[in-house]
């Protein structure tokens, strides 16, 4: 490594703290640059989802670590690069290298977070009335599905473990009036091929009609 160039490791406790004051241009006043590869909202998620497994963990002291950070020192040899240039070029030469990482850690948060928001997914856990089957016979498609429900929510999930993607699959949800998706595994955000806002679902005649990609899971939440 070159001469007077270092990285260090340092554990956040409030990672949207931290992220705020070292890309708010009102608290450094010597920022040169920012490179931002996510929605503000994403560290805030990150915040509650770490807080809430800390608390789960039975910790019996000590403080949470949301999230860490890399801190880079580059060799005074770098200072003639623009530094705009050079930020864009290390984040997006990281996300060449290690971006399904990235896709996938990005999935799980927003996993959590669909889990945190709704209580039919966890309201029920130990009741009978708290989970169904909607589907278990299509062995030879790979092709599963579930509901899960409280006092004032249903949840289905479709998982599809084939690997050829399955076109019209119907399911029968009962007299239901709206239908929105939570998740999609496939999102191109994921590392998938479906663009958000893209996929091929339809409700009609009570029947939930959808193309499931191979290896892919759905989560829709029904009204």
């Amino acid at each position: 490594m070159p001469k007077h160039s270092f990285i260090r490791v340092n554990k956040l406790p409030d990672v949207c703290g931290r992220v705020d004051y070292i890309s708010n241009q009102k608290r450094q006043e010597h920022l040169y640059a920012v490179y931002s590869t996510v929605e503000p909202v994403f560290w805030q998620r990150l915040s509650e989802q770490s807080q809430f497994d800390f608390r789960r963990s039975n910790q019996p002291e000590g403080k949470c670590t949301e999230a860490r950070e890399l801190i880079i020192a580059l060799p005074a040899s770098m200072q003639q690069h623009d530094p705009n240039l050079l930020l864009k070029l290390f984040v997006e030469t990281f996300q060449l290298k290690y971006g399904i990482h990235d896709a996938f850690y990005r999935y799980i948060c927003e996993l959590n977070d669909v889990y945190l928001k709704h209580p039919a997914l966890y309201e029920r856990d130990y009741r009978e009335d708290g989970f169904e089957w909607l589907d278990c016979h299509q062995e030879q498609r790979c092709i599963y599905a579930i509901q899960r429900s409280a006092a004032d929510e249903k949840i289905i999930a479709l998982f599809h473990f084939g690997e050829k993607t399955q076109e019209g699959f119907a399911l029968n949800i009962g007299a239901a009036h709206s239908m929105h998706i939570l998740i999609h595994s496939d999102w191109d955000k994921y590392g998938g091929q479906t663009k958000e806002g893209t996929e091929a679902v339809a409700v009609k005649d009570n029947l939930l009609v959808c193309d499931l990609p191979p290896f892919s899971g759905m989560m829709f939440k029904i009204g």
